[in-house]
């Protein structure tokens, strides 16, 4: 099975996207602030 390369973009593009919502929430005021560090944890593991 063939695999275009647009598909490799948009999955490094899905990628980021998903990191940039989990640092939203680690910069969210109003989540508690061990979620937001739980948060900032993902987004470094990644």
């Amino acid at each position: 099975m063939a695999v275009a390369p647009e598909d490799y973009i948009n999955r490094e593009m899905s990628w980021l996207e998903f990191n940039q919502r989990v640092l939203d929430q680690a910069t969210n005021q109003s989540v508690h602030l061990l979620e937001r560090l739980k948060f900032l944890a993902i987004t470094s593991s990644n």
